[in-house]
């Protein structure tokens, strides 16, 4: 077995309960405190082939994170701590994940394309406060690394995508900014209505994923969203500084709207969303529609249908200050078909296998590179809670 699969399954087995729920349930309950805290984990080890004319690519590799937080009332307000962590600076090796037509940030000095890049090591620690104020509620929030309020929420953490192990090709156009060095937040909340606004560090995550890349918080972002019931809008928009290492002299300005929905039992899940890149070479597309749908007895079926505008001929070419020239500009259609079931259960952890399909339609720019219809799949097992764990 490749070594990246032993490292993440050995990771897993540290989150796998064992005996320990029995043994829980013998001691004597602890006393009160102030504090509530929860974790979620994802672990994906698996084998994924992406082909391309004359270059297919496969490797064997881990996508994980783990998450916790806590909570506890602090004045006339609440406070939260968060903290997410990630090992794919270990288990996802080389290049990063193949996946043909990806683009954003770089590895080895050079342009990431037909690669997702691993996560950062630290993925978010920081923390929020939430204040009633008459019929408002006061919002504010401090991160050395966290997420703005700019885009839908990531899509490792959204309820369409929970089973899905594949980065959307319009990543770098949505939701990106999940883990930026350097976030400050403030907002308010109405009712199902809140506004909020964001600082943060402009500059994508350089080649080392270990380190924390600090620097001024030079960009901004504001965010309108809608929740009622099991649905949540947003619009927003943020003008980024310098985000390209490859571009330093280029900024970039990001549109974005998304409405996602859920069910209360949260077995069904969709989104819609749409982002846009304004750059000085022209404007970057992405639109998405994904979707999950736990069947019953416990299989779950996944999707997404995803048409992206990406630069991928000369992305990364060096330009001086103010030189400004037309960029090939490729149009990108993606359809991914998944499944997974459950083969293991614990008190606490789920065992699940899966596998899914994706179909692209390739700009006509690029066939000669990629062919006409490159097809990629994933065969993999999944790890993850079977419910939120929440410790008192």
């Amino acid at each position: 077995m490749p070594g990246v699969v032993r490292a993440a399954m050995c990771m897993a087995l540290l989150l796998w309960p064992g005996d320990a729920v029995a043994q829980e349930a013998t001691q004597p309950a602890a006393p009160p405190t102030p504090w509530t805290w929860s974790a979620d984990a994802r672990v994906i080890v698996g084998f994924n082939y992406q082909q391309r004319k004359f270059t297919d690519i496969h490797a064997w590799e881990s996508q994980n994170w783990f998450m916790g937080t806590g909570q506890r009332a602090l004045g006339a307000g609440r406070l939260t701590l968060s903290g997410m962590l990630s090992a794919e600076p270990f288990t996802v090796r080389g290049y990063g994940s193949p996946q043909v037509f990806q683009t954003g940030e770089t590895l080895h000095g050079y342009p990431n394309i037909d690669y997702q890049h691993p996560h950062e090591l630290l993925m978010n620690l920081g923390a929020a406060y939430r204040r009633p104020l008459g019929r408002l509620t006061l919002i504010t929030g401090a991160y050395l690394v966290g997420s703005p309020a700019l885009g839908p929420e990531s899509f490792m953490h959204r309820a369409s995508a929970l089973d899905n192990p594949t980065t959307p090709l319009g990543h770098h156009q949505m939701d990106s900014y999940h883990t930026t060095p350097g976030v400050l937040r403030i907002g308010a909340e109405a009712g199902p209505l809140a506004l909020e606004g964001s600082w943060f560090r402009g500059r994508e995550p350089d080649d080392d994923r270990t380190d924390i890349d600090l620097g001024p918080l030079d960009s901004w972002s504001a965010q309108a969203r809608w929740s009622y019931r099991g649905l949540r809008a947003e619009v927003s928009g943020g003008r980024l500084t310098t985000p390209e290492v490859l571009e330093p002299y280029f900024d970039v300005t990001r549109l974005n709207a998304s409405l996602a929905w859920t069910t209360a039992d949260g077995r069904r899940a969709a989104t819609a969303a749409w982002g846009q890149n304004r750059k000085i070479h022209g404007i970057e597309d992405a639109y998405l529609l994904e979707a999950e749908w736990h069947t019953r007895p416990d299989g779950a079926v996944y999707g997404r249908a995803e048409l992206a505008v990406k630069e991928i001929i000369g992305v990364g070419a060096p330009h001086p200050p103010g030189f400004r020239h037309p960029q090939p500009l490729s149009r990108i259609g993606a359809l991914t078909l998944g499944y997974t079931h459950p083969v293991a259960r614990a008190a606490r952890m789920q065992m699940r296998v899966g596998g899914d399909i994706t179909a692209h339609h390739v700009a006509e720019n690029l066939q000669a590179s990629y062919g006409t219809r490159p097809v990629s799949f994933h065969a993999f097992v999944l790890l993850r809670p079977a419910r939120s764990v929440h410790v008192h």
